[in-house]
């Protein structure tokens, strides 16, 4: 089903998503690490035509650190929460189908029911006046039927007409919303790996 070939697909970009702001966020932590052990060494150097260098290369590497935090804070804002989103659209476009195959069902077993009523109801009449008071009692129950089958049947076509709204809705507004997002993720993504170049080309002229 269409449907489970998108929503698997999802997790599995969510999930993959979420190993890389796992990778980003440890990238922080090494380049916070790494920073600190730079700065102890800068205090510690007994020639301050390194230690300023060291100390200098300290603070870039706490610039890195930021950058990475602050990419894998918007990694998530921009993409992994429409992403998680649509994974939840997803899953409640699979119910509204779910429960209207239950009113078809219901539906076609009130019309199941009507068909036996109907029969009942044409025995006795074959069988003349000597079943009034059954005639009149099955002929009630047809009647019965008869409304149950019909608002079974609208039902199931108001909930019809309700999802292929949804859908289209769904296909109007929300791929322009994930459009935007990969849109949105991509610019973030390119901006942050060129302020980390620039923040290596800066560290390597240190050096």
């Amino acid at each position: 089903m269409y449907l489970d070939a998108l929503e698997n697909q999802l997790k599995a970009l969510l999930k993959a998503m979420d190993n890389m702001v796992a990778q980003r966020k440890a990238m922080a932590e090494a380049a916070a690490d790494f920073s600190a052990s730079l700065h102890a060494l800068s205090t510690v150097e007994l020639s301050p035509t390194l230690s300023g260098p060291l100390d200098a290369l300290s603070e870039l590497q706490l610039a890195i650190r930021d950058v990475y935090e602050r990419q894998a804070q918007q990694d998530v804002l921009t993409f992994g929460i429409i992403i998680e989103e649509y994974i939840r659209l997803i899953g409640s476009v699979k119910q509204a189908f779910s429960q209207r195959q239950k009113a078809f069902h219901s539906w076609h077993s009130a019309e199941s029911e009507l068909m036996k009523k109907k029969a009942a109801q044409d025995k006795l009449l074959r069988q003349g006046k000597t079943q009034q008071d059954r005639l009149n009692q099955v002929n009630a129950e047809v009647i019965d039927a008869e409304r149950k089958v019909h608002q079974a049947r609208l039902l199931f076509e108001d909930m019809g007409r309700l999802l292929r709204s949804e859908l289209d809705r769904f296909e109007r507004e929300k791929v322009e919303d994930f459009k935007s997002g990969v849109e949105t993720f991509l610019e973030s993504a390119v901006e942050a790996q060129k302020e980390v170049d620039l923040q290596r080309t800066s560290s390597a002229s240190l050096l």
